[in-house]
């Protein structure tokens, strides 16, 4: 998915928590999708959310609530990290 993203001229930020995901990551440069592989690929988005409806107001005014009340919740400083 990195491979298409950059194809597409989309900026890609990919998340890893370990040095093997990083190393594959960079390894998305070394070769390129053919024209029917981009086609295939995009081809397989349904044009739905598999998590929510994000055109249902009820449902993405629930959603912004629950990511505040987690914000306030959760002080990501504290949080005990093994990297």
């Amino acid at each position: 998915m990195l491979r298409w993203h950059i194809q597409r001229g989309v900026v890609v930020i990919p998340k890893f928590t370990h040095v093997e995901r990083m190393e594959e990551n960079y390894n998305v440069f070394d070769f390129a999708l053919t024209d029917e592989d981009m086609a295939v690929i995009a081809g397989l988005d349904k044009k739905q959310s598999s998590f929510f409806s994000h055109t249902d107001p009820n449902m993405v005014e629930w959603f912004v609530k629950m990511v505040e009340e987690r914000k306030k919740n959760n002080d990501c400083t504290k949080e005990k990290k093994s990297w």
